[in-house]
């Protein structure tokens, strides 16, 4: 009678496919965490006020105002005078305001939404009376300044 070997593969447990595995997983979630988290509006010198606080409820829509009288929102540049075109733009690509061409609904939801001037310490108040005149006349009714206190976040090393 013949003996059989069995032959049992010894198991070998590999290390890099799985460091690699890791190292995927962790840069996705990196990645996907750095769109979730909110940016509201372009970096800019911000005016100080001894008085600032955090506001209590955020803001659903940002707009920039840069020294030379442009203005931003989402990163996109442009004139005072477009700017409540351009907010009802990105507020109905967000979400906050229906995507309808009726005037009377879209003002209606508009009023609702608290939009934040992130003007530079440097820009001319008739650059930021421009904007705020733009949002009005679509709708828009609340407004907040944006300014540098004791409370609030810095914003620093400023590159236009």
């Amino acid at each position: 009678m013949k003996k059989r070997h069995s032959h049992i593969k010894e198991t070998k447990i590999e290390i890099i496919p799985m460091i690699d595995t890791m190292f995927f997983l962790l840069v996705f979630f990196l990645l996907s965490s750095l769109n979730i988290i909110s940016l509201s509006g372009s970096k800019v010198r911000l005016p100080k006020a001894l008085s600032a606080v955090k506001p209590q409820k955020k803001a659903d829509l940002t707009v920039t105002v840069r020294p030379n009288g442009s203005t931003q929102i989402d990163n996109t540049t442009f004139a005072p005078a477009d700017v409540g075109e351009a907010l009802v733009r990105s507020a109905q690509k967000s979400g906050l305001l229906p995507n309808t061409s009726d005037v009377n609904a879209v003002a209606d939801k508009a009023k609702n939404l608290i939009v934040v001037i992130n003007a530079d310490s440097e820009t001319d108040n008739a650059a930021v009376v421009r904007a705020i005149d733009s949002a009005r006349a679509k709708g828009f009714v609340q407004f907040g300044i944006a300014a540098k206190g004791r409370n609030t976040l810095e914003q620093e090393n400023i590159g236009q």
